[in-house]
């Protein structure tokens, strides 16, 4: 398991590639206009510095993690975003300043991809307050 931060000029690269192709086993589709996306958008928009420390980031699977040799990335395999569609659009389809998000990625067997995702977007009920 790896744990780091991505920019969102990374982010945005990543969806000009591969488009929702990234959200392959991720549980929802995105929801453009909750109140949460709302809020998402508001912080990238108006306080991109503050990104990081307001959201839960990314939960991504692969079926392979290789670190980059003299480098601080990594190379998945088969990776996808399974927790986190929400996060990448809002801040891909909205961010005009450079942002960072948390990541954490997971290196699972096919078998397991699917316990990993529903782990990743299992949780109780939280009252909006």
């Amino acid at each position: 398991m790896f744990l780091g931060v991505v920019s969102s000029l990374h982010l945005k690269k990543l969806y000009e590639e591969y488009g929702d192709a990234l959200f392959f086993e991720n549980l929802r589709d995105f929801l453009s206009s909750t109140e949460v996306n709302q809020e998402i958008v508001k912080t990238v928009r108006e306080e991109p510095t503050q990104l990081l420390s307001r959201n839960n980031g990314l939960v991504l699977k692969a079926s392979k993690i290789e670190k980059i040799e003299g480098t601080s990335s990594i190379r998945l395999y088969e990776g996808s975003v399974v927790n986190g569609c929400q996060t990448t659009l809002s801040v891909v389809l909205n961010a005009t300043e450079e942002c960072h998000v948390l990541v954490k990625v997971v290196e699972t067997s096919q078998e397991n991809a699917w316990e990993i995702t529903r782990s990743a977007n299992f949780q109780n009920q939280v009252r909006r307050f």
